[in-house]
């Protein structure tokens, strides 16, 4: 078969019939990432099974609308539920953020309609862009003002609307908040933002936003990476959309409002949240295998996946929310796993642009590429680097340090017709 006369969606469409093809396309007529698209992949049950049909008028891929979904839900029940954790209790916020080419997968309409959810809902503070002081004065009251719970839902179409950009300096301060309270602190004071003695209670704070590769190298400097910022957030990333029409569908209005009258009674549910036995065992598993996993990881991808256990854990707790329970079965954890090892796939695409120069960028990128792949031609390095703008001379840089490191091997390859490096380094 002939692919290169082929376009996406009819790739997509013989993708979904006759899977095993995948193996004969070349890469670059293949979209990537396509697996996320599969509603397979996502709960059959419950108000976020409901929402993402629902959703299914829209353009924007069901990756984007299943975690939008999930961040409207954490945003309304605030830290009305939560799960003993230790000494601590761990609530179910999110920080969600979607990336992708701009224009292309509909970030901000997925956004868009999760926010239209929890707006109609009324029960928390909505922030579609700030600065650091107006972000805390939002949050925090000073000694003469009635005191206010630091709850939020920071919703930006555009993240560095939120988040400022690393030339300005702002970006930092509110990196370095939101990395704080990401755990949800009972208090909290704030003297460095404005200067001036003011208290946060009970905070829970939710964050879904876009961005694309580009503006996100912008936003999350290396500084950002130390904070351990990164760590915190859901990346859910697409290139391709399959449900990108010539006409706009239409919402229908009576599911809508059954939708919000389910997620008003979810977000008045309270109570401590308890895993059964079956659960706690596959996430004992699961999280031993996690672990081990890690180790095989380079350092700033193990960086990123440091609190993942915790995202399965949160997401657990909010698909039983979905379904108005207060217990964790296993299948809660099956989903949730399932779900965060599909983000893994696209997570080197999301870690490269933040490394803090362009010789870290293709150090991390070719071997992240050649590791995954095992045999990969230059011609391949050569394109994966005119994808991030990093020239062929940095890319010949990079695999000739990986070479020397002796964890790549280069050799000729008669059908290739030119070098091809292997990955001598160990396990994937």
């Amino acid at each position: 078969m002939d692919f290169s006369k082929l376009s996406r969606d009819d790739l997509i469409k013989i993708l979904k019939k006759e899977p095993r093809l995948v193996n004969e396309i070349p890469d670059q007529y293949t979209p990537r990432f396509t697996h996320l698209l599969n509603r397979e992949l996502y709960p059959k049950e419950g108000w976020l099974s409901k929402y993402i049909d629902y959703c299914s008028f829209s353009p924007s891929p069901i990756s984007f609308h299943f975690f939008s979904g999930v961040a409207a839900l954490s945003a309304v029940v605030r830290r009305n539920v939560w799960l003993e954790f230790g000494q601590d209790r761990l609530f179910p916020n999110v920080y969600v953020v979607l990336l992708g080419p701009t224009g292309r997968v509909f970030k901000s309409t997925a956004i868009r309609i999760a926010e239209s959810f929890v707006e109609a809902l009324d029960v928390t503070t909505i922030i579609r862009r700030s600065t650091a002081e107006a972000l805390a004065n939002k949050l925090s009251y000073t000694e003469e003002q009635e005191p206010r719970d630091g709850i939020a839902f920071i919703c930006a179409r555009e993240l560095v609307r939120v988040l400022g950009t690393g030339t300005t300096g702002v970006n930092t301060t509110i990196i370095t908040a939101l990395t704080d309270w990401y755990d949800c602190p009972d208090t909290d004071t704030d003297n460095t933002i404005t200067r001036r003695n003011r208290m946060l209670r009970n905070i829970a704070i939710t964050l879904l936003g876009g961005s694309t590769l580009g503006l996100l190298e912008t936003i999350l400097s290396g500084i950002a990476f130390e904070s351990g910022f990164p760590s915190r957030v859901i990346f859910v990333y697409q290139e391709y959309t399959d449900r990108d029409r010539a006409l706009p569908g239409k919402a229908d209005v009576d599911v809508r409002l059954e939708l919000l009258e389910l997620l008003r009674d979810i977000s008045r549910i309270e109570g401590g949240i308890t895993i059964d036995q079956q659960a706690n065992v596959y996430y004992d598993e699961w999280y031993k295998k996690f672990r081990t996993r890690q180790m095989l990881y380079d350092e700033r991808k193990a960086e990123v996946m440091e609190r993942q256990h915790v995202h399965l854990l949160k997401l657990s707790m909010l698909l039983a929310l979905s379904e108005q329970r207060l217990t964790i079965n296993e299948r809660d954890v099956r989903y949730s796993s399932a779900l965060l090892k599909a983000l893994e796939g696209p997570l080197d695409e999301i870690i490269v642009p933040t490394t803090t120069s362009e010789f870290s960028k293709a150090l991390t990128l070719v071997r992240a590429y050649i590791q995954q792949r095992l045999k990969v031609p230059f011609s391949k390095l050569v394109e994966l680097g005119v994808r991030h703008g990093i020239d062929i001379l940095t890319i010949e840089r990079a695999v000739d340090s990986l070479r020397r490191a002796k964890l790549v091997s280069l050799v000729r390859d008669e059908k290739e017709l030119e070098g091809v490096y292997l990955w001598k380094g160990g396990k994937r």
